[in-house]
């Protein structure tokens, strides 16, 4: 995911067909990335820099916020990834509610 949005970031504007999809694809290979900075700014690699070290923290929901704030074109690459993450956070959030439910369950038994 991350190499892929990557090499949408390095898209020319003015690029749309598959010519700026290989331009993008090789601009992303030679250009040094910023992997795993703390980095504030706002484009593109920083937003996936910062969600890399977020996902390396396991910390998903960290990565998915800082994934929704890409917009446009650069969005593309990445918002099947961050469907599934929503995903994989509600249900997550599902099952920590049904051991919830049924510890309660379990304590009433108990009494």
């Amino acid at each position: 995911m991350r190499e892929t949005a990557r090499s949408e970031f390095y898209v020319p504007d003015s690029f749309n067909g598959a010519g700026g999809r290989l331009l993008g694809a090789t601009l992303a290979a030679i250009a040094i990335s910023p992997r795993h900075s703390p980095a504030t700014g706002g484009s593109g690699e920083d937003v996936l820099a910062r969600m890399s070290s977020h996902l390396d923290k396991g910390d998903l929901l960290a990565a998915v916020e800082e994934g929704n704030n890409v917009t446009g074109r650069t969005a593309a690459p990445l918002r099947d990834w961050l469907q599934e993450a929503q995903d994989r956070l509600a249900a997550d959030q599902a099952m920590r509610l049904l051991h919830i439910h049924g510890s309660v369950l379990n304590m009433r038994m108990v009494k």
